[in-house]
């Protein structure tokens, strides 16, 4: 045993003695070391994508699946969640009592944000007469009231300072009773998860049991939204009352909402739906659409 230990010593110092041989047990060293992960990686060992140094070069399918994973952990809303500065929202609303009962067309321009008092500078147009019979064929336009909110950053609810022309202030309280009802239940301070089954009971209900029943991809005029259905029911509704909430939106997409009575049938309290959104003010380049009646 001594003896084969003493000539591979003996071998081993006659190459390092050779150059060329140095070099060469130097590569073949080198190669050994590089082909060995090599050969781990292609036999399936190792998963590369789990490694933080891969995670730009995932599958396109495996990233689409994160990306909804991460949407999914904040599936909250919020009165006003996503308002922007220079955009606006346009609503078909019909208000009980309001406008004569009849469906009127409220833009939203959010022009500014106001940093220090925490609220939104956002002129208001009404179209109050959007009826076709009456205006269009007349050859008539329909009446045009318009003002400023300032809304709250916490609840989008109008606050002191704004601008509310006296035609303007019935629109004003019907945005309260429709587009801002849920600021009563959920607010920027205290979203509410659209995961979970109920938001509880409804003191303004008189202790009804508020439901997030199903999810729905739900299409208005603006387009088609992924939303969550709030719903109650209460009195001689024939119906539930149902709120779609879509949760990137800072208003819910679509309402329809009853009144409570003793007696059927119970009237609808407010109804609305999403006609359109986008990037600056409407106010230029108004559209048929304005004409809309709900159906």
């Amino acid at each position: 045993m001594m003896t084969l230990i003493t000539q591979v010593q003996k071998l081993f110092a006659r190459i390092m003695r050779q150059p060329i041989m140095t070099l060469f047990l130097f590569v073949a060293l080198l190669l050994l070391l590089l082909l060995k992960p090599a050969s781990i990686f292609a036999q399936g060992k190792i998963d590369v994508t789990s490694s933080p140094a891969y995670f730009g070069n995932l599958p396109s399918a495996l990233a689409a699946s994160d990306n909804n994973n991460s949407a999914s952990a904040d599936n909250t809303w919020y009165i006003g969640k996503g308002t922007k500065p220079d955009t606006y929202v346009k609503y078909a609303i019909n208000n009980l009592g309001t406008n004569n009962n009849q469906t009127f067309i409220m833009t939203i321009y959010f022009k500014d944000y106001n940093v220090t008092g925490k609220y939104w500078i956002a002129p208001v147009y009404i179209f109050d007469a959007p009826n076709k019979e009456n205006n269009i064929d007349a050859g008539r336009f329909p009446h045009l009231v318009n003002g400023t909110f300032l809304l709250n950053d916490e609840t989008m609810r109008v606050i002191q300072g704004s601008d509310i022309p006296q035609q303007l202030a019935q629109y004003k309280d019907a945005y309260g009773y429709s587009l801002d009802w849920l600021s009563d239940f959920a607010t920027k301070s205290s979203p509410r998860s659209l995961s979970q089954p109920s938001w509880g009971k409804a003191a303004s209900l008189g202790g009804i049991e508020i439901w997030l029943k199903s999810t729905e991809t739900l299409t208005v005029p603006a387009g088609t939204f992924n939303t969550t259905v709030i719903t109650w029911h209460k009195g001689a509704a024939a119906s539930d009352s149902k709120i779609w909430v879509n949760k990137d939106f800072p208003y819910p997409i679509k309402a329809r909402v009853y009144s409570e009575v003793i007696h059927p049938p119970a009237p609808i309290w407010f109804e609305f739906e999403l006609l359109e959104y986008g990037k600056g003010s409407l106010l230029n380049r108004w559209q048929s659409s304005d004409y809309l009646t709900l159906n």
